[in-house]
């Protein structure tokens, strides 16, 4: 499941850019530079936000083993 999680995050990313670039609409350099920029903040901030929901849930998950080591 998280391999599907941060793929469809990755499968977006891709879809939009190609969205961007398939539109027959001229632009500036600036226009190109910008909506490139803010698609890959976006990306970015998915994966980061996908990881460290993954993150808590394995933490989540072995709750119980770090309890008996004495690390929680």
């Amino acid at each position: 499941m998280n391999k599907d999680i941060l793929l469809q995050i990755a499968i977006n990313f891709i879809k939009e850019l190609l969205e961007f670039f398939g539109d027959s609409e001229v632009r500036t350099l600036a226009e190109i530079e910008d909506e490139i920029s803010r698609i890959m903040k976006a990306f970015i901030r998915e994966l980061i936000k996908a990881y460290f929901e993954l993150a808590d849930e394995a933490i989540l998950k072995d709750k119980t083993s770090r309890k008996e080591r004495g690390l929680v």
